[in-house]
């Protein structure tokens, strides 16, 4: 989970039955971490039927890049719901399976003073003994509001020495749980796509099993630009 932005709940519940399902709505309000410090609604919500449970996040409101984030997680979510509607109810009679399926997906947001940035955490259980964990993340130019990516915001000739800032950061975590090594040397500008702006650099995203094993979850590197 990103550490610098806090999140604020506040009073909204509503539960509701849907389509032989529950249907749970909350709202909150976001605090975005870095220089903007302003408030950004966020709601909540948890559906459920005999196949599946998804509680997932999304950005309201017409702040930059809200309603492209908000599209991203419906439709990821309406994909996940779907595929465990067709899943489920053959592993049961094929195999006993005696699970749902879950998805779990939270929405962080970071401002810069000239960035805003959407984090999107989505976890995923659909049998086995673990689940997987997926990262997707949403730059905007604050005063555009068009969408950027790395190389709209690195200086001129920087891209080299970033990417091997990265790998190097990658390369010094391999006394904790290890890395892949393959995955980090073939590492390029154009594959760095998951990323966040803060004010003294950029945050790069690797979802789990991307550059490391299963037990170091979403791996992050920092790099000051």
């Amino acid at each position: 989970m990103m550490k610098d932005a806090t999140k604020a709940y506040v009073v909204a519940v509503v539960a509701l039955a849907l389509m032989g399902g529950t249907f749970f709505l909350y709202t909150r309000t976001a605090r975005i971490g870095g220089s903007g410090q302003t408030a950004q609604a966020v709601e909540q919500e948890t559906r459920r039927n005999e196949n599946y449970v998804a509680t997932f996040e999304y950005p309201t409101g017409n702040g930059v890049g809200a309603a492209e984030v908000a599209s991203f997680v419906k439709n990821e979510v309406n994909a996940f719901e779907a595929l465990a509607d067709e899943d489920v109810p053959r592993l049961r009679s094929e195999v006993g399976f005696r699970y749902q399926y879950t998805i779990d997906v939270v929405v962080d947001i970071y401002q810069s003073a000239t960035y805003r940035s959407y984090v999107v955490t989505t976890g995923e259980y659909t049998g086995g003994a673990n689940a997987n964990a997926t990262v997707e993340s949403f730059v905007y130019d604050a005063v555009s509001g068009e969408r950027v990516v790395l190389a709209d915001i690195l200086p001129p000739g920087d891209a080299d020495a970033f990417v091997e800032a990265v790998k190097e950061a990658l390369r010094m975590r391999s006394d904790q749980v290890g890395v892949f090594s393959d995955a980090v040397d073939a590492l390029t500008l154009a594959s760095l796509t998951h990323f966040y702006v803060t004010d003294t650099g950029v945050v790069v995203l690797f979802s789990k099993y991307e550059v490391a094993p299963g037990a170091a979850g979403i791996v992050s590197v920092e790099v000051s630009v």
